[in-house]
């Protein structure tokens, strides 16, 4: 382990476009401040690196098919003060003369399915907005759009996901350029903090964001057939790498606030008939779970 540990990015008080454009603003201000974090466990300093390997694979097999392209392109001296970030791929495409702009994910097999009926994941279309402008700044002449390549690590009960390439559209250049900006201004005060001085570590508690709120989540729920809505932490939670008092947000629960039955209806839980919900099924998960839970109940 301490191997794969030794290769892990060294405090660099900055902004990583891979990580810090979304989520948790309180853990963008603890990690520039290189807070005292808790030990990463095997399990996921070995799924770090796989990451690694995946991307040192595609690299070496791009180019030992000729394959005309840039990789980890550091952007950082392109990006807006105190943000940097390295764009995976960036090929050379022949026909329109421009650049396209690419990234490789792993991904767990399960959210394959989710990815194909929604498209790239939130976090990573910002990710990959700031490398697009990053690569205009720079000069290159772009395709407008970049691709996203998600990679499944593992088989799902009665599947096997497959990779899938989402195409994607930059979001608004201001509106991406406006947060990187803005959540400069809210992080750097906290590079330099002597967590070992009272007075410094009560300073830094005082200004630090609240701890992320839960997401509201679609989750279909095999025995009852029905679409639970549930409040869940946000992804990012789990790998949490701060204990408290610094962040509690790996000890958030779940909170079941309703369920949508198959015909669409929504029934909210009773206590909760004030929470508005921001998420619905689609037509397509309607109809594949409703054959899906009808075949089930007839073997039954």
């Amino acid at each position: 382990m301490g191997e794969i540990e030794s290769q892990q990015r060294e405090p660099d008080s900055l902004l990583h476009a891979s990580s810090d454009l979304t989520g948790s603003l309180r853990h963008v201000q603890l990690r520039i401040g290189n807070a005292p974090k808790k030990r990463r466990t095997a399990a996921s300093s070995i799924r770090l690196a796989h990451g690694w390997l995946w991307h040192e694979w595609f690299h070496k097999t791009l180019i030992a098919k000729g394959v005309p392209f840039f990789h980890e392109l550091n952007l950082s001296n392109f990006m807006p003060t105190g943000w940097s970030g390295t764009a995976d791929w960036v090929f050379w495409h022949p026909d329109y003369h421009a650049f396209i702009l690419g990234d490789l994910k792993t991904a767990r097999g399960e959210s394959i399915y989710w990815i194909n009926q929604r498209g790239a994941k939130e976090e990573h279309i910002w990710q990959l907005s700031a490398y697009y402008y990053a690569l205009l700044q720079m000069g290159l002449p772009l395709v407008k759009g970049f691709g996203v390549m998600y990679w499944p690590m593992n088989d799902v009960e009665g599947e096997s996901p497959v990779p899938t390439l989402e195409d994607c559209e930059p979001l608004a250049e201001d509106i991406v350029l406006g947060r990187m900006v803005d959540r400069w201004m809210q992080s750097k005060d906290f590079i330099g903090i002597d967590w070992e001085d009272a007075q410094s570590v009560d300073a830094a508690f005082d200004n630090l964001a609240p701890e992320q709120e839960r997401e509201q989540k679609l989750l279909w729920n095999k025995k009852m057939g029905v679409f639970d809505v549930k409040l869940i932490p946000h992804w990012s939670a789990r790998f949490c790498d701060w204990e408290p008092p610094y962040c509690n947000c790996s000890s958030q629960g779940t909170t079941k606030v309703g369920h949508y039955t198959l015909d669409g209806s929504y029934v909210p839980r009773k206590g909760y008939d004030e929470v508005i919900t921001a998420v619905a099924p689609t037509e397509s998960d309607l109809v594949r779970r409703k054959r899906e839970y009808e075949r089930a109940t007839k073997e039954t």
